[in-house]
């Protein structure tokens, strides 16, 4: 038995070895119009695309233009899609960011206007302001309309009423039935009747689409997980030793550095952190040196700042709050361990950084998380909101050195198992030529 003679856990790294060897290994009796979501080999409807010799016109909908995880992700992908001449968009954003400069950097137009919904109270004006932001894709020259993120479904339905074909890509893990609920009486429906419109809708992670799939009443919901372009992090490794993260952030050798990177809001849960370190032993607290990074102003942000001031001195001179920042790379490297405390997320970027820096990882086992990691692999888990748990967690990976070396050395197998840049990129590729030519 395979079960009894090899254990029931494959080592990533022979997986990854697989999958390296086989990648591009094409299969000439299998039909493209054949799911393989699973073994029941469902048909899925599909316009299959030849190469295309001219760029698409796109229209691009961003949630904002900051940077972090869904704006980042689709620069990431819209700066890749151009460099591979395969789109030629045009970014829209009702929030203006740094993402601005660096799009426009790669010849990206970028356009930001007052949100297309902003002001809407009845149905009457939301048909209005659709038909408004319909018309502006139309001259904008779009042939395709791409929406990131719930939140962009009036792109969806501007698309629907210009007859522009789209693609939409919801990327948050909050429950459908409520998630709408911020709109006016009767725009709700309007909201939930996009997911039938768009040539794919596209999650991020299987346990997103799975909680949604209610809704998937045009069967044209799929799944192309997040892959991480390394090659900055590889850059960055080869400029900053361990040794001089560590003294750039302070750090004193002995010390065991816990990152935590996130926006800090209540969904992320920071306050897991502080809660599971206070209640650990004072010789551990005494080896600690703990970062949470990415402090954004708000009533989370001060309860979690009223919370470390409860903490013991000798703890909490241990504890720094740093404000967000795009200079994240000193703390990745500088770390020995990775937290991740969210109550909700998809697909996180955070925990692919960590994975390529190498670390192991303690994290809530939450939507998406459970694909990214390998439980007892290169990761732990605790439930959200269990801050004993959370501490018993890191209470054994910081007494056990063997063990966190054995589960960092994991991390990069683990996070090759996944869908890498690479193929992130052709999946979007081909289904935005497929959306194309419907």
């Amino acid at each position: 038995y395979e079960g009894f003679s090899r254990g029931f856990r494959d080592d990533p790294a022979e997986v990854v070895a697989f999958k390296h060897k086989y990648k591009r290994r094409s299969d000439p009796w299998y039909s493209p119009s054949l799911s393989l979501v699973d073994e029941s080999f469902q048909l899925i409807p599909r316009k299959l695309a030849s190469r295309r010799q001219k760029p698409i016109p796109i229209v691009m909908t961003a949630l904002s233009l900051n940077c972090e995880g869904a704006p980042w992700s689709q620069y990431e992908l819209t700066k890749e899609l151009v460099r591979r001449n395969l789109i030629q968009p045009i970014v829209f954003s009702p929030v203006d960011g740094p993402l601005r400069s660096l799009y426009e950097e790669q010849g990206i137009s970028v356009m930001v206007d007052r949100h297309p919904l902003w002001g809407v109270t009845n149905l009457t004006e939301y048909d209005a302001a659709i038909a408004a932001f319909s018309s502006k894709c139309l001259s904008w020259g779009a042939e395709l309309v791409y929406a990131n993120t719930l939140q962009s479904f009036y792109a969806v339905a501007a698309a629907h009423q210009a007859r522009l074909p789209s693609v939409w890509n919801p990327r948050e893990s909050e429950p459908w039935q409520t998630y709408f609920d911020y709109l006016p009486d009767g725009v709700i429906q309007k909201a939930y009747d996009c997911f039938a419109w768009p040539y794919r809708v596209v999650f991020v992670a299987d346990a997103t689409r799975d909680a949604y799939v209610a809704l998937n009443t045009r069967h044209n919901f799929t799944v192309i997980r997040n892959g991480l372009d390394r090659t900055r992090i590889e850059q960055a490794c080869m400029e900053w030793t361990k040794a001089e993260a560590r003294a750039s952030i302070g750090a004193c050798d002995g010390e065991i550095v816990i990152l935590l990177l996130g926006t800090v809001c209540s969904r992320k849960g920071q306050q897991d952190l502080v809660n599971a370190l206070a209640v650990m032993s004072p010789e551990l607290q005494d080896r600690i040196r703990c970062y949470i990074v990415g402090d954004r102003p708000g009533d989370y942000s001060v309860e979690l700042h009223g919370l470390v001031k409860q903490l013991p001195a000798s703890l909490r001179n241990r504890m720094h709050i740093v404000p967000e920042t795009r200079q994240t790379t000193q703390y990745y490297r500088a770390a020995d361990l990775f937290v991740c405390t969210s109550k909700l997320e998809s697909y996180p970027r955070v925990v692919l950084e960590a994975m390529a820096y190498g670390l192991p990882i303690v994290t809530t086992p939450v939507f998406g998380i459970r694909e990214q990691v390998r439980e007892g692999v290169n990761a732990l888990f605790y439930e959200p909101g269990d801050s004993r748990a959370l501490a018993a967690r890191l209470q054994g990976l910081m007494q056990d050195e063997p063990l966190r070396a054995r589960m960092a050395a994991k991390s990069a197998s683990v996070l090759a198992l996944g869908t890498d840049f690479e193929e992130m990129v052709e999946a979007y590729g081909e289904i935005f030529a497929e959306a194309w030519l419907t």
